[in-house]
C-alpha cells in the first residue's frame, strides 16, 4: 500500500513510548524499474541512474545509503519520499518517509536503516523476496518498523562504529540514543559561541568520538563518554575548511586551502586528530591566468572515503568525481559531466560498505534536473589500488 511506512510510523507514534513497543510490519509498494544505465566516456565505469523521476536525489554524502548486505541503495524519489533501489532487479521499494536527504542513514552492522519522523526515532528493517520474473510478477517487500526513542532531531542522525549508539542534535544539545534500549543521554551542549553547522558524524574507528561543524574553527570533535570537546584543526583567517568526513585511524578528511595571495586552491586533506598532522590526499591546482571555470576542474569541494581506506573521492564544481588511492594518493578520474558549472547541485558522493560503488546526485541532464546515480569502480582499478594499513591503536580508548 502506498505510504505504508508512513502509516506504520503513525501507528507507532500513538503506541507506548518505550523501545519495547511492538514492532509493526507493513507491506511496501514495489515499483517497476525506471532506471537508466550508461558507460562513462572518461573511464568506462558503469553508471546507473536509479530513477528517471526528475527531482529525486541521493542521501547526503556522509549518510550511509547502503544497508549492510548491499542489496539496495537508499535515495529520495520524487513523489514517494524515501525509497530503495534493488540491484537484483532494478525495482524500487517505496518506504514513503518524506523529508530531507539527512533524515535516514543505513546501519553498517545490520540490514536496516534509521530514520526520524514526528519527533521519534525508528529502525526500519526491509525484507524483500526477489522475483525471478519482475517484468510480470513484482518482488514482494515488507518492513519491520521498530520505535527506538522520542527525540526531536534537527540535524543528521548517525550510527557509531559499534552500532550501539545513535546521535542526533536537538534543542541545542547533542544526544546519544542506545539502539537496543532507547535510553537517551545529553552528551554535549553546544555553546552559542561555537555556532552550529550540523554535519554530525561518528568516527569510523572509535565509538566515543563524534564530530560536528562549528565556527570559527569548523572541525569540532566531542568525546560523548567524557563530554570533552577539542578542535583537531585550527584555521587561519580566510582559510577554506569544508565538507569533512571520517577516514581510518581517527583521521578526518576535509577540503580546503589557505587562500593565500588570491589563490583559491582546494585540496582534499586529512588531519590526524591526535597528532594534528595534516597531509594532502588529493591535490588541488592553481596557475596564473586561469579562469574560475578552468580552476574548478582541478579543485575539490566534497570528499569521503571507503571504509577500508583504499579510496578517497573528491567532487568539484563541474560534477566530476576523482578517486585517489588511499595508500599512494594516485588520482583516477572516475566520471564526469554531472553538474553545469555555475549552477545545479554538487554530486556529494558516498561509498557503499565494501568500497566498490558510490552513490551521488547527478545534473547530467540539465540544471535543476537532479537524479540519483550509482557508479561502479572498475574492477581493474580495484585490483591495482592499495589500502593503507589500519592502526589498532585508534580503535577505542
Amino acid at each position: 500500500m502506498l505510504r505504508a511506512l508512513v502509516l506504520a510510523l503513525t501507528i507507532l507514534a500513538n503506541s507506548p513510548s518505550h523501545a519495547g513497543a511492538e514492532t509493526q510490519t507493513r507491506t511496501l509498494d514495489v515499483l517497476p524499474p525506471n532506471h537508466l544505465k550508461m558507460t562513462d566516456d572518461s573511464s568506462g565505469a558503469q553508471l546507473t541512474f536509479l530513477t528517471q523521476e526528475i527531482g529525486s536525489s541521493a542521501l547526503y554524502f556522509h549518510q550511509q545509503s547502503f544497508p549492510r548486505d548491499g542489496s539496495m541503495v537508499l535515495y529520495l524519489e520524487q513523489g514517494h519520499g524515501l525509497a530503495g533501489y534493488l540491484f537484483a532487479t532494478g525495482e524500487r521499494v517505496v518506504f514513503g518517509v518524506p523529508g530531507s536527504s539527512t533524515n535516514a542513514t543505513a546501519s553498517t552492522h545490520r540490514n536496516s536503516f534509521f530514520t526520524y519522523w514526528d519527533r521519534k526515532v525508528y529502525e526500519v528493517t526491509p525484507h524483500v523476496e526477489i522475483s525471478s520474473d519482475p517484468e510480470h510478477k513484482p518482488s514482494v517487500a515488507t518492513a519491520d518498523v521498530r520505535y527506538i526513542a522520542n527525540l526531536a532531531v534537527s540535524a543528521e542522525i548517525t550510527e557509531n562504529s559499534t552500532g550501539e549508539l545513535l546521535a542526533g542534535y536537538s534543542d541545542g544539545s547533542i544526544w546519544t540514543v542506545n539502539v537496543a534500549t532507547g535510553a537517551k543521554r545529553r552528551a554535549y551542549t553546544v555553546p552559542d559561541s561555537i555556532g552550529w553547522h550540523g554535519h554530525l558524524q561518528w568516527s569510523r574507528t572509535n565509538p566515543d568520538l563524534l564530530s560536528f561543524a562549528g565556527s570559527p574553527n569548523r572541525l569540532q570533535v566531542v568525546n560523548v563518554r567524557t563530554g570533552e570537546r577539542f578542535v583537531p584543526y585550527h584555521e587561519i583567517p580566510n582559510e577554506l575548511v569544508t565538507h569533512e568526513s571520517w577516514w581510518i585511524n581517527d583521521e578526518i578528511l576535509f577540503c580546503g586551502s589557505p587562500r593565500e595571495h588570491g589563490q583559491d586552491q582546494s585540496h582534499v586533506k586529512t588531519v590526524n586528530i591526535r597528532t594534528g598532522t595534516v597531509r594532502i590526499v588529493g591535490n588541488g591546482s592553481w596557475w596564473p591566468g586561469a579562469t574560475p571555470s578552468e580552476l574548478a576542474h582541478f579543485n575539490w569541494w566534497h570528499s569521503s572515503a571507503s571504509y577500508d581506506g583504499k579510496w578517497v573521492v573528491g567532487d568539484n564544481w563541474h560534477g566530476e568525481l576523482m578517486l585517489f588511492e588511499g595508500a599512494t594518493t594516485r588520482p583516477r578520474l572516475l566520471t564526469v559531466g554531472h553538474r553545469t558549472y555555475g549552477g545545479g547541485s554538487h554530486p556529494e558522493p558516498g561509498f557503499n560498505q565494501d568500497g566498490t560503488k558510490l552513490v551521488f546526485g547527478s545534473d547530467r541532464f540539465g540544471k535543476n534536473r537532479e537524479l540519483p546515480c550509482v557508479v561502479d569502480i572498475p574492477e581493474a582499478w580495484q585490483q591495482e589500488a592499495q589500502a593503507p594499513l589500519s592502526d589498532p591503536r585508534y580503535v577505542g580508548e
